[in-house]
Protein backbone atom coordinates (compact mmCIF):
# COMPACT_ATOMS: atom_id res chain seq x y z
CA UNK A 1 0.00 0.00 0.00
CA UNK A 2 1.20 3.49 -1.18
CA UNK A 3 0.30 6.06 0.71
CA UNK A 4 -1.27 9.35 -0.55
CA UNK A 5 0.49 13.06 0.35
CA UNK A 6 -2.96 13.32 2.19
CA UNK A 7 -2.22 10.89 4.90
CA UNK A 8 1.29 11.16 4.89
CA UNK A 9 4.04 13.55 3.48
CA UNK A 10 7.94 12.22 3.19
CA UNK A 11 10.87 14.59 2.49
CA UNK A 12 14.39 13.97 2.63
CA UNK A 13 16.55 17.07 3.57
CA UNK A 14 19.87 16.54 1.88
CA UNK A 15 21.07 19.94 3.58
CA UNK A 16 20.82 18.85 6.98
CA UNK A 17 20.54 14.86 6.00
CA UNK A 18 17.19 14.50 8.14
CA UNK A 19 14.04 12.13 7.03
CA UNK A 20 10.95 14.70 7.80
CA UNK A 21 7.79 12.59 7.67
CA UNK A 22 4.22 14.62 8.26
CA UNK A 23 1.02 12.58 9.11
CA UNK A 24 -1.49 15.02 7.35
CA UNK A 25 -4.36 13.08 9.42
CA UNK A 26 -5.48 9.97 11.77
CA UNK A 27 -4.34 7.12 9.37
CA UNK A 28 -6.18 3.70 10.14
CA UNK A 29 -4.18 0.95 11.41
CA UNK A 30 -3.10 -0.78 7.97
CA UNK A 31 -1.72 3.06 6.78
CA UNK A 32 -0.11 3.47 9.74
CA UNK A 33 2.02 0.20 9.13
CA UNK A 34 1.84 1.28 5.48
CA UNK A 35 3.56 4.91 6.93
CA UNK A 36 6.25 3.50 8.43
CA UNK A 37 7.25 0.94 5.82
CA UNK A 38 7.36 3.97 3.85
CA UNK A 39 9.36 5.66 6.01
CA UNK A 40 11.72 2.58 6.38
CA UNK A 41 12.33 2.16 2.83
CA UNK A 42 12.90 6.34 2.44
CA UNK A 43 15.32 6.14 5.12
CA UNK A 44 17.31 2.77 3.42
CA UNK A 45 16.93 4.37 0.67
CA UNK A 46 18.96 7.66 1.80
CA UNK A 47 21.31 5.93 4.29
CA UNK A 48 19.37 8.39 6.72
CA UNK A 49 19.29 7.85 10.68
CA UNK A 50 17.70 11.04 11.61
CA UNK A 51 14.24 11.24 11.35
CA UNK A 52 11.70 13.73 12.21
CA UNK A 53 8.45 12.66 12.83
CA UNK A 54 5.70 15.28 12.74
CA UNK A 55 2.35 13.28 14.31
CA UNK A 56 0.99 16.90 15.33
CA UNK A 57 -2.43 16.29 12.94
CA UNK A 58 -2.68 12.88 14.69
CA UNK A 59 -5.67 12.61 16.73
CA UNK A 60 -3.41 9.77 19.32
CA UNK A 61 -0.77 7.49 19.11
CA UNK A 62 -2.66 4.31 17.83
CA UNK A 63 -1.19 2.76 21.00
CA UNK A 64 -3.28 -0.06 19.39
CA UNK A 65 -0.35 -0.49 17.52
CA UNK A 66 2.61 -0.87 19.86
CA UNK A 67 2.90 -4.40 19.55
CA UNK A 68 3.19 -4.19 16.19
CA UNK A 69 5.83 -1.69 16.40
CA UNK A 70 8.07 -3.50 18.72
CA UNK A 71 7.96 -6.75 18.04
CA UNK A 72 7.71 -6.09 13.86
CA UNK A 73 9.14 -2.48 12.92
CA UNK A 74 12.28 -1.96 15.40
CA UNK A 75 13.64 -5.31 14.54
CA UNK A 76 13.35 -4.65 10.64
CA UNK A 77 14.58 -1.06 11.51
CA UNK A 78 17.77 -2.20 13.38
CA UNK A 79 17.93 -5.03 10.34
CA UNK A 80 18.03 -2.41 7.45
CA UNK A 81 19.94 0.89 8.90
CA UNK A 82 22.47 -0.49 11.74
CA UNK A 83 23.06 1.74 14.59
CA UNK A 84 21.41 4.48 16.07
CA UNK A 85 18.08 6.24 14.67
Amino acid sequence: MSLSPEVLQLTYRPDLDVLVSRWMRQPTAEELQAGYEELLNAAARHQCHTWLIDARRRADSNKDRTPWMVEYFFPKLAQRLPGTV
